[in-house]
């Protein structure tokens, strides 16, 4: 019988169980993984975010919106007179000269006067012989009323004596009218300012025959002027008691303002416009007959508005970007506007009240990009 020799190796192998075997073949394999990720280069980083983007905003708040137009107005005063003659005959002086302010009753021309003041003289000299008349008729009504008293006149004496009185006392007081009215029509050939204010054209000159119809020239008061605006009828239902007038200067400034005092209840018919007045009492360096801008506020009522730096314009519609002050991100919203006051928009749709809108930065922006923003005030 022969006997199998087993080497050392052999007889030191344990048997092994084909479950243990499987168990020592998961382990190896755990480890070789496990070495592998150790040793294997790290994946790179995303690459960095970029920085916030500085910007500017400002908080959109409820503010009064006036809906308004521009027109051009006529500045009339409420005090200028255009003077004309009473009376008919050749010019002898001007006085008074274009653009010179006066006060009233300065004398501004003279109408030849020559033949009214002869008629005066003759009339002051018939009124002396009527005086002289009538102090002889009350004499003898004086004489009469004492021999009547003495039954030396008859009564019918006495009655012709005392109508001969009155007759006289008649005639010398309808010589003092007579003389009145010629020193009124005297007066008429004097042509005096009759208010204070600055003497306007003066289109006659010394030797020009004038009649009752013949404007001399005008006295105007600047202190008072009305601003008249013509406006299309279709906008002028929209006047009301609220509604006024702005006088605009060159500079874009507000000159002065006045509440709408007449609204005429009739419309051109070759214009359609109808036309609405305002009254100024004072306009600094302004003057009657002149044409002004004017800004006709028809009313005002609360919105919104965003400066026009604000508003960014793409395929014809316009959008503002917002920041969401809690995640500082800023969205870009398209917004509805209205129209232009000043250096902001009206805002028809699109925002709410207590929003932040974007003013400064807006080239560096996009939808949903971070921002570090700093508040301003809305001009």
């Amino acid at each position: 019988m022969t006997r199998e020799s087993t080497s050392p190796s052999a007889r030191l192998r344990p048997p092994s169980a084909p479950g243990a075997r499987t168990e020592v073949t998961l382990a190896f394999a755990l480890v070789l993984a496990a070495v592998s990720c150790t040793q294997a280069p790290a994946a790179e980083a995303p690459a960095n975010a970029p920085p916030p983007v500085s910007v500017s905003v400002v908080r959109v708040e409820q503010q009064p919106i006036e809906d308004f137009s521009d027109y051009l107005a006529t500045l009339t005063s409420r005090r200028a007179v255009v003077l004309y003659p009473q009376v008919s005959g050749y010019v002898r002086s001007i006085v008074a000269k274009p653009g010179t302010p006066v006060k009233a009753g300065t004398l501004l021309l003279q109408v030849d006067s020559s033949a009214e003041a002869a008629s005066l003289q003759n009339l002051v000299a018939t009124r002396e012989s009527l005086v002289a008349s009538a102090a002889f008729a009350k004499d003898q009504l004086e004489r009469s009323q004492a021999l009547r008293r003495d039954g030396i006149v008859s009564q019918q004496d006495f009655d012709q004596a005392r109508s001969q009185a009155d007759q006289a006392e008649a005639s010398l007081r309808a010589a003092d009218a007579l003389i009145a009215s010629q020193k009124a029509r005297l007066s008429f050939f004097n042509i005096v300012a009759p208010i204070d204010g600055v003497v306007g054209n003066v289109p006659v000159k010394v030797g020009d025959f004038v009649t009752q119809a013949t404007p001399l020239t005008s006295v105007t008061q600047d202190s008072g002027l009305e601003a008249d605006v013509q406006v299309p009828v279709e906008r002028a239902a929209a006047l009301g008691p609220g509604s006024k007038v702005r006088l605009i200067g060159l500079d874009g400034k507000t000159l002065a303002e006045s509440p709408v005092v007449f609204i005429s209840p009739r419309t051109d018919p070759s214009t359609q416009l109808v036309l609405i007045k305002a009254a100024f009492n004072s306009l600094q360096g302004l003057r009657a007959d002149q044409m002004v801008r004017a800004r006709v506020v028809f009313s005002t009522a609360p919105g919104l508005a965003i400066p026009t730096r604000a508003v960014t314009r793409q395929a014809g519609q316009t959008f503002a970007f917002v920041v969401d002050p809690k995640n500082n991100v800023a969205r870009r919203l398209a917004v509805n506007l209205g129209s232009l006051q000043g250096n902001t928009y009206v805002v028809k749709a699109g925002l709410d009240g207590g929003q932040t809108v974007v003013v400064s930065g807006l080239q560096m922006l996009t939808d949903g990009a971070t921002v570090q923003w700093v508040e301003q005030k809305q001009d």
